[in-house]
């Protein structure tokens, strides 16, 4: 079985990246040749090259209209979305004739907004999968040309689609199709045992700065935190941003709110881990979080997690329910309530809460490992051969 995979980004630090990574380790380790079409040729292309996994690298964009964030936003929209769909309309016969090169038996897209794969599959007549990995238009992407549009595609026959999480398949009106499953990501590899963790001396967020991942709200809850809390813990914000107008206009508000000297951007970090594993806690805001890959791999290395009760992440805290019949996180909804978890989490010992991560890391082992993705998507791709 051979499958080429059509990414969207060849940023190391993406989580969508992350988890192609994860689940294409775990395909190799079943059998499964893999390929790889790539938008450029730098970050994660090095990284396939080296393990001598083949790669094309083709210059396409994402189907959906540009942003409109900017003054030069608005002046340039018409010419990029021309050069966009000029690109992708030129980029789908050259895909073609390299995946037919390939003796590509499966076509995985790895997020929704990418139409090439579908386009080029449906051209040499072999089942193309989207990997659904994002609420699109929650989140500020709009289907070109439309969200019918979409719909109409995951429809077709021989298409399917693997979602990220239940919620993500009834959004996207997949829950009855057949031809939809839902795999979690894989966040890390099994561990035998929850190790030892320190205390933790701050707070950390680990995740795009940006408005769609809930920063205003975390910065208004940690506000309200550090005004009423005799010895406020740090908050470190690690992620790179798209938007240096958005970073400049929060770094404003952290100095105008007075808290400038306990809030650190950090940028984007390799060390990811490192600092799950020493911080008091992991705060994950997004108020439409696909699945929320920072969550489990916070809960894999024992970091407890402050998550905010909707979409992905609620799904993550809910299956921890069912399956040790506990929290295996403190929810919450509105900055009271986040600024209400951080005093808690300040003011209480570190102890008080070593059940509850353990109840995570059962929770993550048991549901988010790359072996049980992979099977899950192996399986998938046996089913859909046989029925083609």
């Amino acid at each position: 079985m051979k499958v080429a995979f059509v990414l969207n980004s060849t940023d190391c630090l993406n989580g969508a990246t992350k988890a192609f990574l994860s689940l294409m380790h775990g395909l190799c380790r079943q059998g499964v040749e893999c390929c790889v079409v790539l938008p450029d040729a730098v970050g994660v292309c090095g990284t396939l090259r080296a393990e001598g996994i083949a790669t094309f690298v083709l210059p396409y964009r994402g189907c959906v209209y540009p942003a409109l964030q900017t003054v030069r936003d608005r002046f340039l929209y018409p010419l990029r979305l021309v050069w966009q769909q000029w690109l992708n309309y030129r980029a789908v016969p050259r895909l073609s004739r390299w995946l037919q090169q390939q003796h590509v038996d499966i076509v995985h897209t790895n997020v929704g907004v990418i139409r090439i794969g579908f386009d080029a599959a449906r051209r040499l007549g072999i089942p193309h999968v989207y990997h659904i990995r994002e609420y699109a238009s929650l989140i500020g992407f709009h289907y070109f040309p439309s969200r019918s549009s979409f719909l109409s595609q995951l429809s077709c026959g021989r298409s399917y689609s693997i979602c990220i999480t239940r919620d993500i398949q009834r959004h996207y009106q997949q829950t009855d199709n057949p031809r939809s499953r839902v795999v979690y990501d894989a966040a890390c590899p099994h561990r035998d045992q929850l190790t030892e963790v320190p205390d933790g001396g701050y707070f950390l967020c680990a995740g795009r700065v940006e408005p769609t991942k809930g920063v205003d709200l975390l910065l208004e809850a940690y506000a309200s935190y550090a005004h009423h809390t005799d010895t406020p813990l740090p908050l470190l914000m690690a992620g790179n941003t798209n938007r240096p107008d958005y970073l400049r206009r929060i770094k404003q508000l952290v100095a105008d709110q007075g808290v400038d000297r306990l809030v650190s951007f950090l940028g984007p970090r390799k060390d990811i881990e490192q600092l799950m594993r020493q911080a008091r806690a992991l705060i994950v805001a997004s108020e439409h979080e696909g699945f929320g890959l920072c969550m489990a791999e916070a809960m894999s290395v024992g970091c407890l997690v402050i998550g905010r009760d909707t979409t992905g992440s609620r799904e993550q805290m809910d299956n921890g329910v069912r399956l040790t019949g506990e929290e295996i996180a403190l929810r919450f909804g509105t900055a009271a309530q986040l600024a209400a978890r951080l005093q808690e989490v300040t003011c209480r010992p570190a102890t008080d809460f070593l059940p509850m991560r353990r109840r995570a890391f059962h929770t993550v082992n048991a549901c988010y490992t790359p072996q049980v993705s992979a099977e899950a998507v192996y399986g998938f791709y046996q089913e859909i051969l046989k029925n083609t």
